[in-house]
């Protein structure tokens, strides 16, 4: 809901069943001790600041705030974590063309407690369109020796992109990016040793809805 012009936020109770199975050969001991049955309850809430001037195309503002979550075996379900996600974003225009740069920061970590682990479901994978472009799903973050994703429970991601209209009539928009982040497994201590990838990526608002396309290397 709104609060005001520019503050949102949401709370949103939780209840969920989770069965975990068929995990792969050379999975670590942190994924093949939640096999089997295991159940969330407690609530999810975020809180934003929004000035952005257009929701699906900015050319100034920002959008700035925090995600939360917590589940606890106190309102009867088997998982005890938390899990905190700050997340911030910047328009600058600039003045040529109708060019802008956005720049976004986000970190994340989540945790059991009381002796919990943290439960596979509340992980990051970072990697992927969403949050490293360049990376497939989850490849910037903890991997086993074949492959599989682990996923982290601690994560950093910064975001840097050049915007600029194609067609400006078509609402068809290119974008040059710089990404840089990691996911951190839960053995790892964070540090600024992370991955990096640029690209190109286009962007057009359809009568659909948004859609995307993006090319990296890493």
């Amino acid at each position: 809901r709104a609060f005001s012009e520019y503050i949102i936020g949401s709370f949103t109770l939780v209840a969920e069943a989770i069965t975990i199975k068929d995990p792969s050969l050379d999975a670590p001991t942190s994924i093949l001790n939640q096999v089997g049955d295991q159940s969330t309850t407690g609530f999810r809430s975020s809180v934003f600041r929004d000035t952005r001037d257009n929701f699906q195309d900015p050319r100034v503002g920002s959008r700035s705030g925090v995600r939360l979550g917590f589940g606890s075996e106190v309102f009867g379900g088997s998982n005890n974590f938390y899990r905190i996600n700050l997340d911030s974003l910047k328009y600058v225009p600039l003045p040529f063309w109708d060019f802008r740069a956005a720049f976004r920061s986000r970190f994340g970590i989540a945790k059991g407690y009381g002796g919990a682990a943290t439960p596979l479901t509340e992980l990051f994978f970072v990697g992927g369109i969403n949050t490293l472009r360049g990376f497939r799903f989850g490849r910037a973050g903890p991997v086993t020796s074949s492959g599989t994703l682990q996923g982290s429970n601690k994560q950093i991601i910064l975001n840097t992109e050049l915007i600029f209209p194609v067609l400006a009539d078509a609402h068809l928009n290119g974008v040059v990016f710089f990404d840089y982040g990691k996911g951190f497994a839960e053995s790892e201590d964070l540090d600024f040793d992370l991955r990096s990838a640029s690209g190109f990526e286009v962007r057009w608002i359809s009568p659909f809805g948004p859609l995307r396309g993006a090319w990296g290397i890493n």
